[in-house]
């Protein structure tokens, strides 16, 4: 995966986190949400599929940001 990273806070913020996932589904067509899975360290992460592939928008701790790693570019549904 990671083809495309965009970063989105420079520390992890669960606010910012859910503020994200809500606008990802709703400007990028076609994105669903599959699951939320949660790490040890309480980081989190929200699993969503597209047919371009995945996108997972990370809260994390370990990396102490909050970011998007995606199969495709979604910077066009940001425009």
């Amino acid at each position: 995966m990671k083809a495309f990273e965009y970063g989105v806070c420079r520390r992890p913020d669960e606010e910012i986190y859910i503020k994200q996932r809500i606008l990802l589904l709703k400007n990028v067509p076609g994105l669903t949400f599959v699951e939320e899975l949660i790490d040890v360290d309480e980081s989190k992460f929200s699993i969503m599929m597209h047919e371009k592939g995945k996108v997972v928008l990370k809260n994390s701790f370990f990396l102490n940001e909050v970011c998007i790693e995606s199969d495709f570019d979604i910077s066009p549904y940001f425009e």
